[in-house]
């Protein structure tokens, strides 16, 4: 996939709201109590994405503009990354980490609101039918959340640690995912011609499912490993006989590699949220 120049004047606004929300890290870092801090952020960016496939995958709510990648909607996608990927959870589980009381959450949601209104003046930023009103509701919205779901983390209730697993292994599947699309290894789609929209309505839906069926075996015995493998192996193949998964031979091996790794960060995700 051809990229232009990364530093340009569309991508300089997303960087330095990339750097200012990396800042972030630091204080989270040093936090004791350091894996319930990561597994809440990996389960906020799950939340996000999520949230995201609905809005922008699915009802086109608006359009990111990096200027990074030359195809549209894999320059779309990237931003994506950028605002649910980073952005968002970071600021979510800071203040859920510290818990932060509902005048933060406004005044951060304001501050993202006014973020909002100023890249659509700088034009890195388009809306279709989203309003930039909606983006403080559902910030809000999903800041108390974060706090809810913190809270029950706390309690290691069964459900909250099954969730926490699902969307912690989902984020890696995504990336994973959106990285072979980028370098055109896959592509998912209808009909002879597999459009790169089409692509980002599927791939999603790919993911989830397989994320789920690694999560829900994950328990299992290290004898049913090579059994685990063989199912995404199995729907891929039904999915290429069905001319919805475009793959080639050679580039298969990638895509088992993924779900190799996938297996193994279910596993590792499995043992380490329950332990």
């Amino acid at each position: 996939m051809k990229r232009r120049n990364p530093i340009n004047k569309n991508s300089i606004p997303f960087l330095l709201l990339a750097l200012i929300h990396l800042l972030l890290l630091f204080p989270l870092m040093k936090r004791k109590r350091g894996k319930e801090t990561w597994i809440l952020l990996l389960s906020n960016m799950g939340f996000a994405y999520f949230f995201e496939y609905f809005v922008l995958n699915i009802l086109g709510a608006y359009t990111y503009k990096p200027r990074i990648f030359k195809k549209r909607a894999i320059d779309n996608m990237f931003g994506t990354f950028f605002s649910q990927g980073l952005f968002i959870p970071l600021a979510a589980t800071f203040i859920s980490v510290f818990q932060k009381d509902w005048k933060w959450k406004v005044l951060v949601s304001f501050f993202y609101y006014f973020i909002e209104k100023l890249f659509l003046r700088l034009k890195v930023y388009k809306e279709n039918w989203w309003r930039p009103i909606f983006t403080f509701i559902f910030i809000n919205g999903y800041f108390f959340l974060s706090d809810g779901f913190l809270t029950r983390l706390k309690t290691r209730k069964s459900w909250v640690l099954k969730v926490a697993c699902f969307f912690s292994v989902e984020v890696f599947h995504i990336i994973l995912m959106f990285q072979l699309a980028v370098r055109k290894k896959i592509r998912f789609g209808l009909g002879r011609f597999h459009p790169l929209k089409e692509h980002f309505l599927i791939s999603p839906l790919y993911s989830l499912g397989l994320t789920f069926i690694s999560v829900f075996a994950a328990k299992s015995g290290k004898v049913l490993w090579l059994l685990r493998l063989l199912i995404p192996t199995a729907i891929d193949i039904v999915l290429i006989k069905i001319k919805i998964l475009k793959i080639k031979r050679k580039d298969y091996r990638e895509l088992f590699l993924v779900h190799s790794l996938i297996e193994a960060l279910s596993r590792y995700f499995h043992f380490l949220i329950h332990k």
